[in-house]
């Protein structure tokens, strides 16, 4: 494991030059044709759940014209693969796998994405909007490293991603899923997070079985890179635990290349009481304000409501099954999630990780650190690392 101070880096000069860039019709082009693809693939289930529909999409190869009926995350033979934890509600279980699909759709084309016509992943975000007619979440893993990812033809090449929402209850998971969550669901989102059973970890132990399995088949040895933002960083932390125990396809015991969590926080629905009762305070300040200044005495400040940057060292920890362990972390948000009550979210450090706090970011920084360029330039380096380090 990492405990040194070094954060690599990673230039972007030796881009190939067999590919022109995509213009961003064509952009949009791959983005609707991935889309289609995806939804003909597998079609839209009434009362299906996001983990549910994340298994349905994972088992299907978007290059194949028919679907396959087997429900086995579908291992492309990649050299890397990552696994990511989204942040609260920003989970979209199609973005991943259509991404990388247009990605390769132009790549095909000779094309490759570099940001001159936007981002890529905006694209993708509004093809399923259009599709679904339905707002999507921005990801901060998405349109931060897996953006930054695309952006490289080499490394995307050889890479693939898999992505999953994190520990929350089904209730955080946005406006439709607030809507027909039921008081028994809640009861049991809360008990499986309290022994340690939600879908999210269990759902990922089940993808990286079926990958290891099909890299025995195919004598590959991939590389694994763990990926998270935000509430994604303690179910990271638990995926870690519970695959301690798995063995490599050469039967050794499975050791993951690298973990980089971005902007770190506990358990969604924990920071979801802990913002709500730093913004009951909050009020309860500015009350005793009005009242000081009522009777002429001088008002004290009062800082924005905030899920506090703390060591958790129960939840947020470096296991020692991982080789690098990367984490990035801010302390000036005031706006979080932007929807709803404005609280801030400030990311906290990780026991026994290369610890970086990132300064250079705004009243909005819990989202825009999974844009900044150190953690792109880290993220780029750790995969070219796995694929470098993969035998």
């Amino acid at each position: 494991m990492a405990t040194t101070d070094s954060i690599p880096t990673y230039e972007i000069s030796d881009l190939s030059l067999e590919y022109n860039v995509a213009n961003q019709s064509q952009m949009e082009a791959a983005a609707d044709w991935a889309t289609s693809k995806s939804f003909s693939l597998t079609p839209h289930r009434a009362n299906e759940n996001r983990h549910q529909l994340r298994a349905r999409v994972q088992s299907q190869n978007l290059k194949e014209d028919k679907p396959r009926s087997s429900q086995t995350a579908y291992y492309d033979g990649s050299d890397v693969v990552v696994i990511a934890f989204d942040g609260t509600a920003t989970f979209e279980p199609r973005r991943a796998s259509i991404l990388q699909a247009a990605a390769q759709r132009l790549r095909d084309q000779g094309l490759r994405v570099d940001g001159s016509f936007g981002s890529l992943s905006s694209k993708v975000d509004r093809a399923l909007a259009d599709k679904t007619g339905r707002d999507i979440r921005w990801s901060g893993t998405g349109h931060g490293p897996m953006e930054s990812l695309i952006r490289h033809p080499e490394l995307s090449e050889n890479t693939q991603w898999f992505s999953f929402p994190s520990e929350e209850m089904n209730i955080l998971g946005g406006a439709e899923a607030f809507e027909s969550t039921e008081w028994g669901d809640i009861l049991r989102d809360a008990t499986h997070s309290y022994i340690g059973e939600t879908e999210n970890v269990n759902g990922a132990l089940k993808t990286l079985n079926d990958i290891l399995a099909q890299a025995k088949q195919q004598g590959k040895n991939p590389r694994f890179v763990l990926l998270s933002h935000s509430s994604g960083g303690t179910s990271l932390v638990k995926f870690l635990e519970k695959a301690a125990s798995l063995k490599d396809p050469q039967g050794q015991p499975l050791q993951f290349s690298a973990a980089l969590t971005i902007d770190p926080v506990r358990e969604a629905h924990e920071a979801v009481f802990e913002g709500a009762g730093e913004y009951i305070l909050k009020g309860a300040q500015h009350k005793w304000n009005d009242a000081l200044e009522f009777i002429g005495l001088p008002q004290r400040p009062v800082s924005p409501p905030a899920v506090q940057s703390q060591i958790q060292p129960e939840t947020l920890y470096a296991p020692s099954n991982v080789d690098t362990f990367l984490n990035f972390y801010q302390r000036k948000d005031t706006q979080g999630m932007k929807f709803g009550p404005q609280v801030g979210i400030q990311g906290s450090p990780v026991v026994g990780a290369v610890n970086r706090e990132v300064s250079d970011v705004g009243t909005g920084g819990h989202g825009e650190i999974a844009l900044d360029k150190h953690v792109e330039s880290a993220f780029l380096r750790i995969v070219e690392n796995a694929r470098a380090f993969r035998h």
